[in-house]
């Protein structure tokens, strides 16, 4: 873990997202952002 990524924080946005999904190397966390990611997409419709 790099201590100089501690408690960055990302926009709800789709380029924050992405840069979310970049920085992140869990696949277990990656699925769950992208899982969030399509249910807020289902919910603006």
């Amino acid at each position: 873990m790099n201590p100089n990524r501690i408690g960055i924080t990302y926009p709800t946005t789709s380029a924050g997202i992405h840069s979310l999904l970049q920085d992140l190397t869990c696949l277990q966390c990656r699925a769950v952002l992208l899982e969030w990611q399509s249910q807020r997409i289902i919910a603006e419709g």
